[in-house]
């Protein structure tokens, strides 16, 4: 699902190296990461390189960074609103949000989010993590919510694996 699109330029002076920029469209963000994001359209925008003496293995040094949007999405692992109206008793089932936002940046296998903000009603989050080339996660999120009577708010720690997350106060 969606579109990427970009521009390369390819130099070789001794080595390999490969820069450009790419575009992002409609992709479905459950590709990703589906445990953590179990839907959503991505978009974004990223500037990349690459280099290397074997031009077959440039994807083997790769490094991009870029901003990252998903609309009308779902966390796959944590209920956010749940985990705040139970004082963090409850973890379980997906939490819809009208907007996630974003910067990321990909080096050598290892992907670091950071700034991610999630928007959901009366629901905001704010998260960063760090995805090892493993797949292992070491994260935080804050969440807010507000209510009527008085303001709820929970820091959660997010570990295991792409595949596996664990959520925990």
């Amino acid at each position: 699902d969606g579109a990427i699109s970009g521009t390369a330029n390819l130099r070789w002076s001794g080595a390999w190296q490969l820069e450009g920029g790419l575009t992002a469209r409609a992709i479905n963000a459950a590709a990703f990461a589906p445990a953590l994001l179990s839907e959503g359209k991505a978009e974004g925008q990223a500037r990349f390189s690459m280099s290397g003496k074997d031009p077959a293995k440039l994807s083997n040094a790769a490094y991009l960074e870029g901003n990252f949007s998903v609309g009308k999405g779902a966390l796959g692992t944590v209920d956010l609103a749940r985990v705040l109206h139970t004082g963090g008793r409850q973890y379980g089932g997906r939490t819809q949000f009208t907007e996630m936002t974003g910067h990321a940046t990909y080096d050598h296998g290892a992907v670091a989010l950071r700034n991610v903000n999630i928007t959901a009603g009366a629901l905001t989050a704010a998260a960063s993590a760090d995805i090892a080339p493993s797949g292992a996660i070491a994260g935080r999120v804050v969440a807010d919510i507000r209510t009527t009577v008085q303001p709820l708010r929970a820091i959660l720690v997010i570990g295991g694996t792409v595949k596996e997350p664990q959520v925990r106060n």
